[in-house]
């Protein structure tokens, strides 16, 4: 049996260039009569014609080119023998590509009221994009007045403007009317000083050369009115913002807003090794970054009571076994790292850990913003079990200051890594091109469908249950997790839609001393398990896909049971309505709220608690983990492409 994924990674042609290429990768199928690989394709509204393959070989990576604007794609793979006998389908991916629209150019400013003359500026957050406009009220095209510098305005008009640039649409279209009158325009306020850097704080008063006039001014940004704060003294700045002011007096128009910008300045802090940690990627606990107290960490006692690597205020230990690493630490104590993220996107960051207490507590801030929320830091058993626990978050292309906050201190901190949650194609092998022409059939038995998918309604379901539909990248899904095994392998946790692992966690394998029968191996550890989010009947049912070489014989459980309500161990294999079924390295849970296997045992509470359970082997068979060629998702604790079995 083989399983065969297939990805997708989208890649832009040249701007001058309306349409796009998509990259198709997929895992290698090892096997003597393993000949090669075909591609099938279909538009929207079609079916799969088999007869004719949009690309056969022997690779395992192909650029699909040509692609039309809003048009949707469905692509699969299937394997084939030196005996012509094809696999079945590979997970089913769908791209779309849509040509985008030139950003809506701005007009500043933006309309209103003026004396004498006013100039008008326009701009397009569109690189290269070209501007077009009119000041007559008609609607422009490219055959409009090209805009190249500001201009006046004399009388009233309305501007009406565009953007055109080379690969995308035209904009939207801007519009804003100039009205001259006879009445003044109030002087626009001044801000002192005129935005900038500070340290700490800084003082800031506005003024208006208008005699009698009020001035409304913001903090946050938006545009003042008459509705926003009215000045009556100097202000005190303490964090990075943009102040705005308004200027309203009796016989005058109001004025022109004034902006400035004042923004904190963080000296003193550097990374430390004088270069930003790459994401992603692994950050060392005790390479925080240079600058000292309140400035790169926060440390509550003086002095490096571990005595190691740093001499500051921040507990550095170390030990032969687990290196370098942070302790001792206390309620809001924290560390600062700076970071430098590849691209946008959704990442799993895991924290490892350790500690023998209990409710301890954690989170995660990126530029001053908490992007975890709380991180619930387990009881390990002792100072030196190291534990590793997930969270996943959002960041954004570039540099930035990571810090991590002890809420409740009283545990030891390691590492944490940082993995995208997206699949990597950047070095796969053997790339092939094709151009994309139309291999697809019409399914004319659904002359009415009602989701305009052309398969025949009455088979919907059982073709929805076969594929999975990917927009791109796919998105983070609650209810798929995946953890690193110590071999470097993956445990990946899937339970139903609409459910939420909450909890996933690797606890070392306990010593033969502690287990019922001598002949036992948990070979992978032993899993902690929640489930939040149970339907209303409180099944669940849990998948747990273990590395692609191994062959479980039973699933283990530590826990409480209906029958026994102390902790004990016990076989969990399914018994018509709770336990594990087991296939080849898939095991599947079948969990009862507050029924056998749920530790919170007679307790319907809408949550599953597998705190203590696990994959067992027979020591004298136990499978060593060794590397599989099979090329896996690196989801950590993100989406899970689904695959199918093929012989």
């Amino acid at each position: 049996m083989f399983r065969i994924i297939l990805f997708l990674q989208i890649s832009l042609l040249p701007l001058d260039a309306f349409c796009a290429q998509v990259t198709l990768g997929w895992n290698q199928i090892t096997g003597s009569n393993i000949a090669g690989y075909r591609i099938f394709c279909r538009e929207d509204n079609g079916t799969y014609n088999f007869s004719r393959p949009l690309w056969t070989g022997s690779g395992t990576r192909l650029v699909v080119k040509d692609l039309v604007d809003n048009k949707g794609y469905y692509f699969i793979v299937r394997t084939y023998t030196t005996a012509g006998i094809e696999s079945l389908n590979s997970n089913e991916i769908h791209y779309k590509y849509s040509i985008p629209a030139a950003a809506t150019p701005t007009i500043m400013p933006n309309g209103g009221s003026f004396s004498n003359t006013v100039q008008v500026s326009l701009n397009s957050s569109t690189s290269g994009a070209k501007i077009y406009y009119t000041t007559n009220g008609s609607t422009p095209s490219t055959s409009s007045t090209q805009y190249t510098v500001p201009f006046t305005l004399s009388t009233s008009e309305t501007v009406k403007a565009i953007a055109t640039a080379s690969g995308y649409n035209n904009s939207a279209l801007a519009s804003a009317t100039f009205t001259k009158s006879s009445t003044l325009t109030a002087a626009t306020p001044t801000i002192t000083p005129n935005g900038g850097s500070f340290s700490n704080t800084v003082q800031v008063s506005l003024n208006s050369s208008i005699s009698g006039a009020k001035i409304y001014y913001t903090t946050n940004g938006s545009t003042p009115s008459t509705s926003s704060s009215l000045y009556a003294g100097p202000f005190t700045l303490t964090s990075t913002t943009t102040a705005k002011a308004l200027a309203v007096a009796a016989g005058y128009n109001n004025s022109s807003v004034a902006a400035a910008t004042f923004t904190k300045a963080t000296t003193g802090q550097q990374p430390y090794g004088g270069k930003p940690y790459p994401v992603p990627g692994t950050i060392e606990a005790e390479n925080y970054n240079l600058g000292g107290e309140s400035v790169s960490y926060h440390d509550r006692t003086t002095g490096n009571m571990g005595g190691q690597y740093r001499k500051d205020d921040v507990d550095i230990w170390y030990s032969s076994s687990d290196g370098y690493y942070t302790g001792s630490n206390a309620n809001g104590e924290w560390l600062a790292y700076t970071i430098n993220v590849e691209k946008t996107g959704q990442y799993s960051l895991d924290v490892v850990v350790a500690t023998p207490n209990s409710n301890r507590s954690m989170h995660a801030e990126l530029d001053g913003v908490d992007i975890t929320g709380k991180i619930e830091i387990p009881n390990t058993g002792s100072w030196n079990n190291w534990q590793t626990v997930m969270s996943t978050v959002t960041l954004s292309q570039g540099q930035h200051v990571l810090k991590v906050v002890f809420d409740q201190g009283g545990f030891d901190f390691n590492r944490m890594d940082i993995y995208s949650i997206f699949t990597d194609l950047d070095h796969l092998p053997q790339e092939d091109e094709v151009k994309w022409t139309d291999t697809t059939v019409k399914n004319e038995n659904d002359p009415a469908p009602a989701d305009n998918d052309w398969v025949p309604d009455e088979s919907q379901s059982e073709v929805e249950q076969e594929k999975l539909i990917i927009e791109e990248y796919s998105s983070y899904q609650d209810n798929v997790k995946s953890i690193l095994l110590e071999d470097g392998q993956r445990l990946t946790v899937e339970s139903p839609e609409g459910t939420i692992i909450s909890k996933l966690t690797i606890k070392e394998k306990p010593s033969s001393s502690s287990i019922p029968l001598d002949d036992l191996d948990f070979t992978y550890g032993l899993v902690d398990l929640t489930i939040e989010n149970v339907d209303t009947n409180g099944n669940a049912i849990v998948t747990l896909y273990y590395p692609e070489d191994s062959s479980p014989e039973a699933y283990y459980k530590y826990g409480p049971t209906p029958d026994h309500p102390e902790d004990h161990w016990y076989e969990f294999m399914y018994d018509g309505e709770t336990g594990a079924v087991i296939d080849q390295n898939i095991i599947t849970l079948h969990f009862v709220d507050g029924k056998r296997g749920d530790d919170n045992v007679s307790v319907v509470d809408d949550k599953i608690s597998d705190t203590v359970g696990g994959a067992v082997f027979r020591s004298s068979q136990a499978i060593q983990p060794e590397a599989t060629t099979i090329r896996e998702s690196n989801n950590a604790g993100g989406c899970f492409l689904q695959c199918l079995n093929l012989e």
